[in-house]
């Protein structure tokens, strides 16, 4: 969070605040939660994008998360009615910002331009959902853990660090398919921090996402 308290609140009296591309945050409990926080020096070990069936909060939709998930075996969709009774109090839930925008140097005529453009919910979760029955990227936990040790950092380009260029999502994890499916309709959530090493913690910290609620 950004220097906030957490607030509670009844899942049933704010779902339908919740909006299209909301992230859900997780700090989970599990054995492999604590190994995943301790590996990437965050107090996060999940995240997965809120989405209405329909792309609506409106009744008769329905509220689903997209996620990728190791022990589910990839990219899945599910029910939020199924899922938040397990994590009562370990979903926080964050909303990117509203209006984006990018500035950038034009160098035929040395002018600063700037970009302004407002958030489209739909248009990340839909390539989102585009990534699911994608094997889960258990390699890319291992380069998260390698890159963390001490020798290990001695092995990476800081370009392939940095840079969000490239020709498709590799070895998919939750937070990487995440920021793929952001950068890919226009909104960089981590500056300098490329798509695929970007880890929950990160999501949660970033300038271009804020901290609402916690789901009980």
């Amino acid at each position: 969070m950004h220097g906030h308290d957490r607030i509670y609140v009844n899942y049933k009296d704010v779902k339908n605040l919740i909006k299209e591309g909301d992230l859900l945050i997780y700090r989970g409990k599990a054995w492999y939660s604590f190994f995943i926080k301790r590996a990437t020096r965050g107090e996060y070990s999940h995240i997965g994008l809120a989405s209405w069936h329909n792309g609506t909060s409106d009744k008769p939709a329905s509220l689903e998360t997209i996620e990728f998930h190791g022990y589910r075996g990839g990219g899945v969709v599910i029910q939020m009615n199924n899922l938040f009774p397990q994590f009562s109090g370990q979903i926080d839930v964050y909303r990117p910002n509203n209006n984006w925008e990018n500035i950038y140097f034009n160098k035929q005529n040395d002018t600063c331009v700037s970009k302004q453009y407002t958030f489209d919910g739909l248009s990340v979760t839909n390539t989102m959902r585009g990534l699911t029955g994608l094997p889960y990227g258990w390699r890319r936990i291992w380069w998260f853990i390698r890159s963390y040790l001490l020798l290990g950092r001695f092995f990476y380009n800081i370009e392939n660090l940095t840079s969000d260029e490239q020709k498709g999502i590799i070895y998919p994890v939750c937070s990487t398919a995440i920021a793929y499916s952001f950068a890919s309709n226009g909104y960089d959530l981590i500056h300098e921090r490329a798509d695929e090493w970007t880890q929950p913690s990160d999501i949660a910290q970033s300038s271009t996402t804020n901290y609402l609620f916690t789901l009980l």
